[in-house]
């Protein structure tokens, strides 16, 4: 052949693939990566593919071969050449020129500045929109340190709050694969973005892991996502119009849903039905999906307005957070109206007698009545102290998503010297542990310690994930405006709710929250609390079952659930129960010895 020799043709369509296979995985693990070097050798990696793949095949098939054959009439030796060429070069000559050329692009990646190289890679857009809507899924492609963002501080704080519900529906409805994923783009974080318009409202989540859900657990993600994200938008004033939901995986979105903003009888239907899916009007997947997104992404008109939050922990502006100067989160009239309800809440707690428990709802009164039960228990007293301490008396007052737990100590006479700097770490592991009776768990939360009738000291932390962090401390009364908030007026949101009965738990551990040693006891009635001589201790029913909780395997896996029963009798295993009703066997031995050693205190109960 004048082109080719033997199957040279071979040669161009090995380069053809190697520069294919190379270009892909250098693209790809630019995607997962973002890191600046691979994106500069993504075009040189399809010069060095198909370097590559002409050497492997100049080094197999085509290979030149020699034969040596004897030929019958002259019965001398023969020597048959069998070469094989593309354009009367070899295939080892092709790969060096290749070589050549893969180096002169390395180079010249190289030298590109980093804008230059970016604005080679990133897509045209067709419209303003499209960008828009690409820039904010850049953000969730992959852990860059936030897990929420949005186009204002207000979306950001929503972004962040949806987050933090969706993770908790994920964990309460969908169960956790057991084979753990060696590469997380999110690093197992809901990655979220939050887009608040004059009349609408987006949220986009990147769920970890979500290509490994069941199609039926997709479709739960999606329409628990839904109404979380309705739930959020409604407390938006003004209340915007639509609302929005995009569900994506590592690199594309599963399902969007759009729909009206539903209003707070809606909501709370929905909640108490559990049809999470209402109020949804279209579904979108794959390309249309991508389409409709940006649509919520069209630039604002000159002027425009946007809604934001009023008062509570969430409060934000309208201007975006880059320009956005602080602002207090309340306005003069809810500020007046937090103002009252605390002077009024003050008053009424000092006159509260030991051992006393309040609520600004009745299942907030059982958990304050619980609380204080569990910190008086928690307190290291000296047992000569113990029958002369009174009970501790508090107070729960829940709202939107805050909760703020008030606690009443002894005076300096009754309390042993240094009680009080013993009693904070307790009284704090004990709040933490109280959020986990309430549902949704709150947002913030603040801890307010009394001795002798007045304010010693108050904790505000704030919940980050599925941890608390600590945001301030106040010595005494001063900075009372941190504490308003706490006590600001309600919106329609529907608020946090408390499981009932109560059953709280205590806990020693080295991380608030989080359980080692535990005993569950039922909060006496408060006519029985009052009647009670303060000196008796509080008998302890049976220990099962339990709250629902975290439980690890040995491997690190978490499951949410409540230990029901033993089921041998050698209480070496147990029949738990998950949120969602669902009930199975685990031997204790799968547990980490963390459980374990919580499993075995509670069968050491009587």
């Amino acid at each position: 052949m004048l082109i080719w020799k033997g199957h040279g043709i071979l040669i161009p369509i090995f380069a053809f693939l190697g520069a294919t296979v190379l270009g892909m995985a250098f693209a790809a693990g630019y995607a997962a990566t973002h890191w600046e070097w691979v994106l500069r050798m993504v075009k040189p990696a399809s010069g060095w593919g198909a370097v590559l793949a002409i050497w492997l095949y100049g080094r197999t098939i085509g290979k030149t071969v020699i034969k040596t054959y004897l030929d019958p009439a002259t019965h001398q030796q023969v020597a048959i050449k069998k070469s094989h060429s593309f354009f009367f070069i070899g295939p080892m000559i092709w790969a060096g020129l290749a070589g050549v050329m893969a180096c002169f692009a390395t180079v010249e990646s190289f030298k590109k500045s980093s804008a230059e190289l970016l604005s080679e890679y990133t897509p045209k857009a067709s419209s303003p929109a499209a960008t828009a809507f690409h820039e904010a899924n850049n953000l969730i492609d992959m852990d860059k340190g936030k897990t929420a963002y949005g186009n204002t501080p207000a979306a950001e704080k929503l972004a962040e709050a949806f987050s933090q519900m969706v993770m908790m529906g994920r964990e309460m409805g969908v169960e956790k694969t057991k084979k753990k994923s060696r590469i997380s783009l999110s690093h197992g974080k809901f990655l979220s973005y939050c887009r608040i318009n004059p009349d609408s409202c987006a949220f986009m989540v990147h769920v970890p892991d979500l290509r490994k859900f069941t199609e039926d657990a997709k479709r739960y993600m999606v329409e628990m996502a839904w109404s979380v994200a309705s739930l959020h938008a409604a407390e938006l004033k003004p209340r915007p119009k639509r609302v929005a939901v995009g569900v994506r995986g590592a690199f594309l979105y599963d399902e969007v849903v759009e729909g009206p903003v539903p209003d707070a009888k809606t909501l709370a239907a929905s909640e108490t039905d559990e049809d999470w899916a209402a109020g949804i009007e279209h579904r979108y997947s794959g390309s249309d999906a991508t389409k409709h997104l940006e649509a919520y992404f069209e630039p604002h008109a000159p002027g425009a307005v946007l809604p934001t939050l009023e008062g509570g922990a969430m409060a934000g502006g309208n201007e975006p957070a880059e320009k956005q100067p602080a602002k207090a989160g309340m306005d003069a009239a809810s500020t007046a109206q937090a103002q009252e309800e605390f002077d009024r809440l003050i008053k009424q707690f000092e006159k509260m007698e030991p051992g006393q428990a309040e609520g600004n709802v009745q299942p907030a009164k059982e958990l304050a009545a619980a609380y204080a039960q569990a910190v008086w228990d928690g307190f290291p007293f000296a047992p000569a102290l113990r029958d002369q301490m009174p009970h501790f008396s508090a107070h729960v007052h829940l709202r939107n998503d805050t909760a703020a737990i008030l606690l009443g100590l002894p005076g300096e006479g009754v309390m042993p010297p240094g009680g009080f700097a013993r009693c904070e770490p307790v009284a704090w592991k004990m709040a933490a542990l109280a959020s986990e009776q309430m549902m949704p768990k709150p947002s913030r939360m603040i801890l307010i310690l009394f001795m002798d009738g007045q304010i010693i000291k108050s904790f505000i932390n704030a919940r980050s994930t599925t941890e608390w962090r600590s945001e301030e401390e106040i010595e005494g009364t001063s900075h009372p405006e941190k504490l308003l908030p706490f006590f600001s007026p309600m919106t329609d949101r529907v608020m946090i709710a408390v499981n009932t009965p109560v059953k709280f738990v205590t806990a020693e551990n080295k991380k608030a929250g989080s359980r080692s040693k535990k005993t569950t006891q039922t909060p006496a009635s408060p006519a029985a609390e009052t009647a009670k001589p303060a000196a008796s201790p509080m008998t302890a029913p049976s220990p099962l079952p339990t709250v629902v909780r975290d439980w690890k395997d040995s491997t690190g896996r978490v499951m949410q659930a409540s230990l029901e029963s033993f089921t041998t009798p050698a209480k070496d295993a147990g029949r738990f129960k998950r949120a969602d009703g669902q009930v199975f066997e685990v031997p204790f031995a799968r547990l980490s010895a963390e459980d374990q050693q919580f499993i075995r205190d509670l069968a050491a109960q009587p």
